[in-house]
């Protein structure tokens, strides 16, 4: 399986799990301990994750990680079933 399929899942997934005000990014970034400039890098597609770092945007996000890279290296992407607006 190609890597880079997995990252830009992730990368699209929270990208729409942002717009629809799951999380702010630089929240979220330090909840997880990760820097704004990874969390950007992250966003885009752009950077690798530890299992440790996956493990975190799930526990932070309380999404399974099939729900962020998703389980195949097939090119579809979906939302976590959980897809209602939150307040930031």
């Amino acid at each position: 399986m190609e890597l880079a399929v997995f990252q830009t899942r992730m990368a699209v997934v929270l990208k729409r799990m942002h717009k629809n005000r799951f999380f702010k990014a630089n929240d979220l970034a330090k909840r997880v301990g990760i820097s704004q400039t990874h969390m950007t890098e992250i966003m885009r597609g752009k950077a690798n994750i530890s299992l440790s770092l996956l493990h975190s945007f799930c526990r932070e996000l309380k999404v399974r990680p099939t729900d962020l890279i998703g389980n195949t290296a097939d090119t579809s992407v979906d939302m976590p079933d959980d897809t209602q607006k939150r307040p930031r």
